[in-house]
């Protein structure tokens, strides 16, 4: 077909390959992965067993034991997700969710004011208990996971994944040194409040 028998989209519509047309389609893609993800994530629903990516988790030197027994389990289940640990301390998460290198941080304590200050008020982390704590009774009484909310929407999937597996049955059998299992009343709180994210 030459030039003057090529047919021209009328006024209003789009080229079969126009950029307009190829956005529209990508965002449509996108939206429909994140519903599919949010309404897995809002309906107790889990990811699906193939998924792969990348998992940050960066925090609590005192919790390695059990994050590592968290990552095994989480890795049963997802084996295609690479998770990176690297917990150095409990002073380090804040700085890692801040310059937003870590989807997850696990703390043996809440943040503090001064740390919060650090992160921009869009992206505040939502600390989710996991444990109990009982080395130290003057302490505050949970360990949390703080889940980071500058992530990407899949990242974001991926960390919430791997606090489910922490709030498991199988993860809170998991949970070792100077940490206990929530009480149920606690752990459905969390589970509760992991289901609104």
């Amino acid at each position: 077909m030459d030039e003057a028998t090529t047919p021209k989209p009328s006024k209003g519509m789009c080229e079969p390959w126009s950029l307009d047309t190829r956005r529209r389609q990508f965002a449509r893609a996108v939206s429909t992965l994140v519903s599919a993800a949010l309404l897995a994530l809002t309906t107790g629903g889990s990811v699906p067993s193939d998924q792969t990516g990348d998992l940050r988790i960066i925090g609590s030197r005192a919790m390695s034991q059990t994050v590592d027994d968290w990552t095994r389990l989480f890795k049963r289940q997802y084996p295609n997700v690479q998770v990176r640990t690297m917990l150095l301390g409990d002073g380090v998460a804040a700085g890692a969710l801040a310059s937003e290198r870590a989807d997850i941080a696990p703390l043996s304590r809440p943040l503090a004011d001064q740390e919060r200050s650090l992160i921009s008020s869009a992206a505040q982390p939502v600390g989710i208990p996991v444990s109990s704590r009982v080395a130290d009774p003057r302490s505050e009484r949970w360990a949390y996971l703080y889940v980071a909310r500058q992530t990407d929407a899949h990242s974001q999937v991926l960390a919430l994944a791997f606090v489910r597996t922490a709030l498991s049955p199988a993860g809170q059998a998991r949970i070792a040194g100077g940490f206990a299992p929530l009480p149920d009343g606690q752990r459905n709180a969390s589970l509760n409040r992991l289901a609104r994210l």
